[in-house]
């Protein structure tokens, strides 16, 4: 029998099923005489996460949460892991509503103007190349989201705002974590990280809805037996 309590909540956007596929198999290989090596983890964990949430397997969540970082991967296909600046902290905002990541995937439209997907594309590049050169600029200016967000932002009250506030103290993005509702913002400096965090918790507030965060640097380790 095994038991998970990995302290994210259920429909959160954070990764939680991918958090508990990623956990049951790095704890079990660590019981084997002979543990899995990572490539099999991943294979495991992929199918683990496709049985939970019935969805067909993709590593978008599973990779990072095994290997750290940030990664890049194909639908279950992973490709590497992307360099990012030490410096960087993540604040994590969590509302107190619920939204299934089925609906959140529903209300997106099948198809996305040329126009639109190559612009999207562009700001891809921009951040990619930020990340590896160590460009602030090239990361502020390109950790935009024209496709996903301007479709899934009405779910979460008080989005835009959210948005705004985190940009006006400093942020070098700020938008929703996977489906949502949790929303996400990265700086480079811990006063500012807090004065974000109580910023977002405060027009949460406004709207009539609590929230719990975090304040994380991003963590290079991944998925890891503690003893």
């Amino acid at each position: 029998r095994l038991e998970i309590k990995k302290g994210i909540p259920i429909s959160a956007g954070m990764g939680g099923s991918a958090a508990s596929a990623v956990g049951a198999v790095v704890g079990a290989s660590a019981l084997l005489n002979q543990p899995l090596d990572r490539w099999d983890i991943l294979r495991f964990a992929l199918h683990g996460e496709e049985l939970t949430s019935g969805s067909s397997p993709h590593s978008d969540n599973i990779a990072p949460c095994l290997f750290g970082g940030i990664q890049l991967s194909y639908r279950d296909q992973w490709i590497g892991t992307v360099p990012f600046p030490q410096e960087v902290l993540c604040v994590l905002v969590h509302p107190n509503i619920k939204i299934e990541t089925k609906m959140a995937r529903d209300i997106l439209e099948k198809s996305v103007p040329l126009g639109k997907h190559v612009s999207q594309m562009a700001r891809l590049a921009g951040f990619l190349l930020g990340c590896t050169s160590g460009e602030r600029g090239l990361i502020q200016n390109n950790l935009r989201d024209e496709i996903i967000e301007p479709q899934r932002q009405k779910l979460i009250p008080g989005f835009r705002s959210i948005q705004n506030a985190a940009f006006c103290l400093g942020a070098w993005g700020c938008s929703i974590s996977g489906s949502g509702p949790s929303v996400f913002a990265l700086v480079d400096d811990k006063v500012k990280a807090e004065e974000i965090r109580l910023e977002i918790i405060t027009q949460f507030e406004i709207e009539g809805i609590e929230a719990e965060s975090w304040i994380s640097p991003i963590s290079k380790e991944g998925a890891r037996v503690l003893l």
